[in-house]
């Protein structure tokens, strides 16, 4: 894996006193590195991603869940290779 960042926000919307719904919207790195014997490849890939969750809450018990989409937005890859007497 390569180290990345994510970016981004989530609103809070009380549906009832126990249900919210949190609607979010994140611009999120993803990536990794190969390696072999002459070979080394680094793919960067970032993704708008954007979740719907729905919460359920009480004063003991806190849960939630719910679909999310990630759409592609650009992506580089990097491949380095080495020729050993050739």
């Amino acid at each position: 894996p390569l180290p990345s960042a994510q970016i981004g926000m989530v609103a809070e919307i009380d549906l009832s006193k126990q249900w919210l719904f949190q609607p979010g919207l994140f611009l999120s790195g993803r990536g990794y590195r190969w390696r072999t014997p002459g070979n080394r490849s680094d793919t960067r890939l970032y993704y708008l991603t954007i979740p719907a969750t729905v919460m359920f809450r009480n004063k003991t018990f806190y849960a939630g869940a719910g679909p999310y989409a990630g759409i592609g937005l650009m992506g580089t890859q990097v491949d380095r290779y080495t020729s050993h007497g050739g």
